[in-house]
């Protein structure tokens, strides 16, 4: 009898939560947004919500100026440090670790730490173009560049390198192995910043505290899917 009346308020919490809607801004994910919709789609959390990947910043930022930015957000922990009305709630991990270091990396000996102020750094825009400058400024201290090209995705990062648009790139060193795959031993990795957060969920101040604790049941494929493998609590503030 128990059980059945904790099934029925489980029941009933979900029909409740099926009216939150769910953003995932995820750039530095080699999936691209079509692949990584159809995946996420799978996860029974998500069934019947209003589900949203965010292609870009700038189209996260123009729902919000529209009164559309979804309920729940999945992004970089990058974007929680901005005004965006979300409070991170869970946080990712990997291989038991919830950071992680960027690394300024090229696959060009010419392009070494002596001449970065000749050079074009690439880096993917996770927090708009004047937030990812600060952050290359205060992460890669005494590094100048000539200048920055701001990709919206990790492979058209790792492209721009191939291509000659950019001499260096900076990346997630949990994306170091995607770059390898590409590039292989011509991969330098010049320098690395202080670790950062991985990915948070946050959300904003009318989503029940149940909810979120809920996305702590995320199947294994869906923490896959998002390049992550554990997600827990913020034990008082995602720091």
């Amino acid at each position: 009898m128990i059980k059945i009346i904790i099934s029925l308020l489980f029941l009933s919490n979900q029909l409740s939560w099926a009216n939150s809607s769910i953003g995932i801004f995820l750039p530095e994910n080699i999936q691209g947004k079509k692949s990584l919709k159809k995946g996420l789609k799978k996860e029974k959390l998500f069934k019947g919500r209003n589900l949203k990947v965010f292609a870009s910043y700038k189209s996260l930022k123009l729902a919000a100026f529209k009164g559309k930015s979804p309920d729940i957000i999945i992004a970089p922990s990058l974007y929680f440090s901005l005004s965006t009305g979300y409070s991170p709630k869970l946080q990712f991990k990997l291989d038991s670790n919830h950071k992680g270091k960027y690394l300024l990396c090229s696959i060009d000996t010419k392009w070494s730490l002596s001449n970065t102020n000749s050079g074009v750094v690439g880096i993917i825009e996770n927090i708009g173009r004047k937030g990812m400058k600060n952050f290359v400024k205060k992460s890669f201290k005494g590094n100048k560049f000539k200048s920055t090209q701001f990709s919206k995705s990790l492979k058209s990062l790792i492209s721009s390198l191939g291509l000659d648009n950019t001499n260096y790139i900076i990346l997630s060193e949990k994306n170091l192995s995607k770059l390898k795959k590409t590039f292989g031993e011509s991969v330098q990795v010049l320098a690395s910043s202080q670790e950062v957060n991985y990915p948070m969920i946050g959300a904003k101040t009318d989503v029940s505290d149940a909810e979120i604790t809920s996305f702590i049941n995320l199947s294994k494929s869906t923490l896959k899917l998002l390049d992550m493998d554990q997600i827990e609590s913020c034990k008082g503030e995602c720091k």
